[in-house]
């Protein structure tokens, strides 16, 4: 940040001074009331860039406060956790370009609903212990339904999945290092075109947007390790992974 700002002063202090070297008195005294404002209007832009976005921890202990602390990081901000909480619903991610770093702390599902959904684009979860119940009904501890989302190094436990795409298949997922124990199914991609929204549901099925699946880990899944609908013509990058693959009808 105050390497940023120092650059833009000193590129108009080199202006500056070779104005000011070849003008009169009069031009002298207007150019350096322009000079001013120049100088006050880049630090206008570098606080109002600087202030939509913060690096934040977290030691809160529901989903409410998560929700707030990610709004309040804002996009290119981030939100850090700084010990292990338990959720009493889904933590519902609704701003792009924000990272949420778990450190390798834990979240435990304590409600009945999926986890985290996330709704807007540009997300990045890393290093998350996730513990979901290992009895109830059909889940999920990450459900994305925006574009270019990653989810890295983190730990699924339980439940009946992992990661999960019903209806729209997002463009950009991507979902890399990752270690699932036990869960149902680890990552179900699939579509549905009851539950996709607006007009041309068929199409927008048909072809989905890529999605990388790499270097990931699952273990004792009792329906499959990794299900994806092949209708997905957007493309799938499935390398590394040590899985089972299942079959098509993941249940609902």
């Amino acid at each position: 940040m105050f390497y940023c700002e120092t650059l833009t002063i000193q590129f108009v202090e080199v202006l500056f001074i070779i104005k000011i070297k070849n003008t009169g008195d009069f031009m002298k005294k207007l150019l350096i009331k322009r000079y001013t404002r120049l100088i006050l209007l880049s630090f206008s832009v570098l606080v109002s860039f600087y202030s939509n976005a913060a690096h934040l921890a977290f030691s809160g202990n529901n989903a409410a406060d998560l929700e707030t602390a990610l709004r309040q990081a804002g996009t290119g901000g981030s939100v850090t956790l700084t010990s292990d909480f338990t959720i009493n619903r889904a933590v519902v991610i609704d701003v792009a370009g924000v990272s949420l770093y778990g450190l390798g702390k834990t979240i435990t599902e304590g409600g009945d609903s999926d986890m985290i959904i996330v709704t807007k684009d540009n997300v990045l979860i890393s290093n998350i212990n996730f513990v979901a119940k290992t009895t109830g009904r059909f889940r999920a501890m990450i459900v994305p339904k925006a574009e270019n989302l990653t989810v890295q190094a983190c730990t699924f436990n339980n439940g009946s999945a992992g990661i999960r795409v019903i209806g729209e298949p997002p463009g950009g997922l991507v979902v890399k290092n990752n270690t699932f124990n036990d869960a149902h199914t680890g990552i179900a991609i699939n579509r549905d075109v009851i539950r996709i929204d607006g007009s041309d549901q068929v199409n927008r099925a048909l072809n989905g947007g890529y999605i990388e699946i790499v270097n990931n880990v699952i273990r004792n899944s009792t329906e499959s390790g990794i299900t994806i609908d092949a209708g997905n013509d957007g493309g799938a990058n499935l390398s590394g992974n040590d899985a089972g693959y299942g079959h098509p009808d993941f249940p609902d």
